[in-house]
Parts: structure tokens; C-alpha cells; sequence
């Protein structure tokens, strides 16, 4: 009788320990679809928000280029 009592206790903590490893990956699945966003939205860098950033490295990348142009023909004349 005791015997059977521990399988049965044994048991219903194992099927617990299935659910909530379940829940555990569910949420963890839940967190991982959320997170790129919520870091993106909060992302902000000396108080400058990401959108900003983007907009400043376009900026710089296109007077690189530009550099480079007004370069390149520089050299290619003398």
C-alpha cells in the first residue's frame, strides 16, 4: 500500500514537473517573439533614440561615399 501511494505521489509530481517545463517553454517562446521590439522601443543611446541613430549613420554614410567619390576623381586626374 505504501508502496503504491509513492508511485502515484511520484507520479503526480513528475506530471507537475511536464507542466511546467510546458508553461516554462511557452513563456519562454512568448518573451522571445516580444523581446527585438521592447529593445528597439526603450533602445536609446546618450538620450538620442534609435530612429535618430539610423538617421545619423544614413547621414554619414552618404557624405563617406561622397568623400570617397570627389576622391577617387581626384586621383583619377592626376
Amino acid at each position: 500500500m505504501d508502496q503504491a501511494r509513492l508511485v502515484r505521489a511520484f507520479l503526480r509530481l513528475s506530471m507537475s514537473h511536464q507542466h511546467l517545463e510546458h508553461a516554462a517553454s511557452g513563456v519562454a517562446s512568448v518573451v522571445a517573439k516580444n523581446a527585438p521590439p521592447a529593445v528597439v522601443t526603450s533602445l536609446s543611446l546618450l538620450g538620442v533614440p534609435l530612429q535618430e541613430w539610423v538617421y545619423i549613420a544614413t547621414l554619414l554614410w552618404i557624405v563617406y561615399q561622397f568623400a570617397m567619390d570627389v576622391r577617387k576623381r581626384i586621383k583619377d586626374e592626376t
